[in-house]
């Protein structure tokens, strides 16, 4: 293997060599090491202390995975109501868009009849005074017996 070819070279190199590899002198040195490597034998691994926590306390990771799961579920029919109201929302919305846009046309339309109520109000006013004339110089004519001829001033009273 690579690794024990690596570690003969090492270990093997002469003494004037730019890398030299040796043995640790002492225990101390070998526990250091091993511990620098998180290779010590003493040395537990995160991973079984991690596996014999949970071991010890099935009971509440049990209740913590329901709670977990109950939260889930709950989130989930929170947000498809959140959706479905947001739908709703958005139709009535739409719904009064088209309201406002059917006011805004009926107020259209009111200001257009009181504008044409209004013309017709200032053409008949003229109108009305002149059949009211015409009318009571028809009356004259009538009450005094005279007739009208074509020439206007040749009327007589």
């Amino acid at each position: 293997m690579l690794v024990d070819r690596v570690a003969r070279i090492l270990l093997n190199a002469p003494e004037t060599a730019e890398y030299q590899w040796g043995a640790p002198a002492s225990i101390n040195q070998v526990e250091a090491l091993l511990r620098d490597v998180n290779q010590h034998p003493e040395q537990r691994r995160l991973w079984l202390d991690i596996k014999s926590w949970l071991i010890q306390h099935q009971l509440a990771m049990s209740i913590l995975a329901m709670i977990l799961a109950v939260l889930t579920v709950n989130y989930v029919w929170v947000m498809l109501l959140v959706r479905r109201r947001g739908k709703q929302l958005e139709k009535a919305s739409a719904q009064l868009h088209q309201q406002e846009q059917a006011l805004t046309t009926a107020r259209q339309m009111s200001v257009l009849g009181e504008m044409a109520s209004g013309f017709a109000h200032e053409l008949n006013q003229p109108l009305a005074a002149i059949r009211h004339y015409a009318q009571r110089g028809g009356d004259s004519f009538t009450q005094c017996g005279c007739t009208p001829s074509a020439d206007p001033g040749a009327g007589t009273y």
